[in-house]
């Protein structure tokens, strides 16, 4: 099992949430985004134009606006996999001609 990023450590910070069931993001409350919950992904964030424009002028981003960010996220993973799906049997019907082709 993989270790969870939450575990054992306290980001004791007020724009970092966890995503509850996924160990592997962490959500910005201030800029409505998930990210990688990996501690360069956060960092890198932290230091971002946005995120300081969004900290110093904004205010935290609500539960359906987050909410709604990890849908459109799923919904564009599912149609990144079915996009690699369809290339794979692309490619595999391009080497079945090209080896049906060779041996005839």
């Amino acid at each position: 099992m993989a270790s969870s990023f939450w575990s054992g450590v306290v980001y004791n910070v007020g724009w970092i949430a966890p995503v509850p069931g996924d160990f592997r993001h962490a959500r910005c409350r201030y800029c409505c985004v998930l990210l990688n919950a990996h501690r360069n992904d956060l960092l890198k964030h932290s230091r971002s134009a946005k995120h300081a424009a969004n900290i110093t002028f904004g205010r935290p981003c609500s539960d359906r606006d987050l909410a709604s960010e990890t849908i459109i996220r799923s919904l564009m993973q599912q149609e990144k996999k079915k996009q690699r799906a369809q290339q794979k049997k692309s490619r595999f019907s391009e080497l079945i001609a090209v080896t049906a082709a060779t041996q005839c």
